[in-house]
């Protein structure tokens, strides 16, 4: 979870962490209001004061990586970028004064309340716990030990150490409470388990999962539902804002998000807890977080009925719905009489204007036209192509339709089988293209 700032170099002993993170605090909320160069704390980076997670967090900074500037409302509740979920933590270092230690703690307590709320001691108790050598990792080796606690029975799969040493107190606290740690998939059944705990990668991630996570996630995804996963943050394989592009990512049964839901969340279906509550009201205020209430005691709320809504647009966000490879993808419905329509929908086909075409015959439409309600049986496309041909479908439907005005509508598409969404892209024009 906070991966980009947990590690110092022997240099860092000349400055205070409160200095870095105020650093990268400015700098990222120059980044926010639309700054374009982070000249200060690129020159910290260059004398070698900051880790090597920070140099990603600055890359990722300059680079426009993220949308710190375009937050999401889904269900009221905000959903983070990557820039701004980076801005959040380093705010909570720097004007609270939490440390990474804290937070950590609380958020791996959350992951623990959550995993109960989920999974019942009645119906669980034997968990494996998968952790990465990054904070995620830290959130899970601090769940395991209190799922302990809890009753549960847990098992730690660790197959990566950090170089914090923090992370080796964290294991000692695991092995004093006779949890098993392992560092091999080898070394465990996963047959025997009731659930898994999924903290491999967190919102940092980027790229494909690299051994040994490739053959532990490749083992979860076989189980198909038998080994149920809780992931933390961030299903492991995604990205913080686009999802799971591949469709090679995990796709847990249940989600624990972590100070605020980032993004990605929009295309998860299940169970959604909201853990770290820790936020205080006047950093809610300053990045304008929208977040439930928490009930009684609890560390964690569940956000039931997620994906009911569509996300709504705020300020200038763009593509934050992106599914694939960077591409945001649409449906358009189209009417037409039965012959036409299988005509229209072929050609839009062949022409790469879409990558399918749903026919829905005998559709009774009922409309107003030339001052009268009239009455008419057609057929329903349902198109699927990317949203950057929605200009050339329009004009395209506009142009061989027999209607004077014929009805082209579309709405934005914002989860589903990402495989799926790959295919769409690989079988319409990319968006340069024109069509004659």
């Amino acid at each position: 979870m906070w991966s980009w700032v947990m590690r110092r170099s022997a240099a860092m002993a000349t400055l205070s962490t409160v200095t870095t993170a105020h650093l990268l605090g400015q700098c990222l909320r120059l980044r926010c209001l639309g700054a374009s160069r982070v000249p200060a704390l690129r020159t910290v980076a260059s004398i070698g004061l900051v880790s090597a997670g920070l140099h990603s967090a600055v890359a990722s900074s300059q680079s426009g990586a993220g949308s710190c500037d375009s937050p999401v409302i889904h269900q009221g509740v905000t959903l983070l970028g990557q820039d701004q979920a980076i801005a959040v933590d380093v705010q909570l270092m720097q004007e609270p004064g939490f440390c990474l230690e804290q937070l950590m703690e609380l958020a791996g307590l959350s992951v623990a309340a959550a995993f109960a709320e989920a999974f019942p001691l009645s119906t669980t108790r034997r968990v494996i716990v998968v952790c990465g050598p990054g904070n995620n990792g830290g959130d899970g080796l601090v769940a395991a030990r209190h799922l302990r606690h809890f009753g549960y029975d847990p098992v730690v799969l660790y197959p990566k150490s950090s170089k914090n040493p923090h992370f080796d107190r964290l294991v000692v606290q695991c092995t004093d409470l006779a949890i098993p740690v392992h560092t091999s998939l080898d070394e465990v059944d996963l047959d025997k388990f009731d659930a898994a705990v999924d903290a491999i990668f967190g919102f940092s991630f980027r790229g494909a999962p690299r051994a040994p996570f490739d053959e532990i996630l490749s083992a979860l995804k076989a189980r198909n539902g038998a080994l149920p996963v809780l992931s933390v943050d961030i299903p492991s394989g995604w990205h913080v804002e686009g999802g799971d592009p591949s469709g090679d990512g995990l796709h847990p049964e249940v989600l624990v998000s972590l100070t605020a839901p980032k993004k990605s969340a929009v295309h998860f279906q299940g169970r959604h807890f909201l853990g770290g509550r820790f936020v205080p009201p006047k950093i809610q205020q300053e990045f304008q977080l929208q977040l439930p209430a928490f009930p009684g005691v609890s560390q964690v709320v569940e956000l039931k009925g997620w994906n009911a809504q569509t996300p709504v647009r705020q300020g200038a966000f763009e593509g934050s719905l992106r599914a694939v490879a960077g591409e945001e993808y649409a449906v358009v419905w189209i009417t037409a009489p039965a012959e036409e329509a299988k005509t229209l929908a072929s050609t839009i086909v062949s022409k790469k204007l879409a990558a399918c075409v749903n026919i829905v015959p005998s559709v009774q439409s009922v409309y107003f036209w030339e001052g009268k309600a009239e009455s008419e049986e057609e057929s329903l496309m349902m198109v699927k192509t990317r949203a950057s041909l929605l200009p050339q479908l329009t004009n395209f439907v506009a142009k061989i339709h027999s209607y004077d005005v014929p009805e082209t509508i579309a709405a934005t598409i914002v989860g589903g089988n990402a495989g799926y969404l790959k295919w769409v892209s690989e079988n319409t024009i990319p968006p340069p293209a024109t069509v004659e």
